[in-house]
């Protein structure tokens, strides 16, 4: 736990979800502390 509390920063985390945008968009806006989200 204290590794995890070291290294694994929230500001610095980034979410991979592959999938259909239009079913997903809404429901990960939630984890993005400014609301956006970027699909490539």
């Amino acid at each position: 736990m204290a590794m995890a509390n070291k290294y694994i920063l929230p500001d610095n985390a980034h979410i991979l979800v592959v999938g259909n945008k239009d079913d997903v968009a809404d429901r990960i806006k939630q984890f993005s502390a400014s609301g956006k989200v970027n699909f490539l």
